[in-house]
């Protein structure tokens, strides 16, 4: 429910403002009431009929919000009808969309046949709570074959007044639309063009054009900056001790981003996960030159033997070289598993460490930005403390003294 209170210069605008927002509500404010004419109207008139649709939404929602209609709706002497559809599905027996003007004058004539004692129509949709979509009710002329007024609401979960205040405002619309409000009368517009007048007049001055008229105005001060950059701000923001020396000191250890001063303005933003992350892509570089190192060595013996093999004339049909050959050919063959092993595991090794450089990577990346993060934070604390004055001064007067505290941010 949405409310809103103001001040004039006497009790005339106080007067004015409450007799106006009696008078000429806004067709979307949810804490408009039906007058005190609406209502001996309706006594002296015939119960009207509101059929009341099934709404769009969440089942339980749209069935509270249908309930609490019906309940106010038959609190202020109107006959309601629950009709077991909801808007959609009643216009698509109608083979028409609700958009559509041709749709409504169709929707119209439906209810005329079906339900000759309607009058007004209540649809719309719930909206579930906390998101971007809004909760909205449309009332309907069934004798005019248009909408009178489409009430628009944000629900939110903590909020608890709209679920009480929403029905009186559809109930209210209809009240409105069986009982329009009369025209303004002209005590009501001088009232209107004097509170209109009163916010046209320029603003008071600021209280120190009053104390100092001959004074210029004080410019503002700068404003911070605030922007961090890792190496320039790394000797300010960084610490002596290692967090184990704190803790054993009984001191609270300091923020993990903020970087070791000994380790310098690099390998100081190192956390100990980047610590890790860095050695297991070290170990995977270091295994992949060695398992490459020692293919590549199986691979020169490899090239060795077979050179042998070719360089000895011998021939496996010989039966006199049969020996021969066959323990040069197990060299070559014993040579390049060997070589085929040994690269494989290279092979391996290079692809881990791949990985381990891209973890190392995003560790380090996400290091950095959280360090930048602490030392915006703490330049911005530095800046409020330091830009916080609080003055103290005696105040003298004919009748006695005081003091007198000031604090400007």
């Amino acid at each position: 429910m949405l409310s809103r209170t103001a001040t004039g210069r006497g009790g005339e605008a106080v007067a004015a403002l409450a007799l106006l927002l009696a008078l000429v509500a806004a067709p979307t404010s949810l804490s408009a009431a039906p007058t005190t004419e609406a209502t001996a109207a309706a006594a002296t008139t015939p119960a009207i009929t509101v059929g009341v649709l099934r709404f769009t939404g969440p089942s339980s929602d749209a069935l509270d919000l249908r309930h609490r209609i019906a309940d106010e709706a038959r609190r202020r002497d109107y006959n309601v009808v629950g009709i077991s559809l909801e808007i959609d599905q009643y216009t698509a027996k109608l083979a028409c969309e609700v958009r559509d003007d041709a749709c409504l004058a169709r929707l119209a004539a439906s209810i005329r046949r079906q339900h000759p004692a309607i009058k007004f129509l209540v649809y719309g949709k719930v909206a579930p709570p906390d998101l971007d979509e809004p909760t909205w009710v449309t009332i309907f002329d069934v004798d005019a074959g248009a909408p009178v007024e489409v009430i628009v609401a944000s629900p939110n979960s903590d909020d608890l007044l709209l679920p009480l205040v929403l029905p009186r405002r559809v109930v209210s619309g209809i009240d409105r639309a069986v009982h329009p409000p009369g025209p303004l009368t002209a005590e009501e517009l001088a009232l209107l063009a004097e509170l209109e007048e009163n916010n046209q007049r320029p603003p008071s001055p600021p209280l120190w054009v009053h104390l100092y008229p001959h004074r210029p105005p004080p410019e503002p001060p700068p404003p911070p900056s605030i922007e961090p950059d890792l190496r320039r701000d790394f000797p300010e923001w960084c610490r002596i001790e290692t967090r184990r020396q704190e803790r054993a000191q009984g001191r609270t250890p300091t923020p993990a981003p903020a970087p070791y001063c000994k380790n310098g303005p690099y390998w100081g933003y190192f956390r100990p996960r980047t610590w890790v992350a860095f050695s297991l892509a070290a170990a995977g570089l270091v295994a992949t030159s060695v398992a490459y190192g020692l293919g590549g060595a199986a691979h020169r013996r490899y090239r060795d033997a077979r050179g042998a093999l070719a360089d000895s004339g011998l021939v496996n049909t010989a039966p006199t070289d049969a020996e021969a050959y066959t323990a040069l050919a197990s060299a070559v063959v014993d040579a390049g598993e060997e070589a085929r092993v040994r690269l494989l595991a290279g092979d391996l090794s290079l692809a881990a460490t791949t990985l381990a450089l891209g973890v190392f990577a995003v560790v380090v990346r996400r290091d950095r930005v959280l360090a930048k993060r602490y030392i915006r934070e703490m330049k911005y604390r530095r800046y409020i403390l330091t830009s916080t004055r609080l003055r103290l001064a005696p105040s003298l007067t004919p009748t006695g003294g005081g003091a007198g505290l000031s604090i400007r941010f």
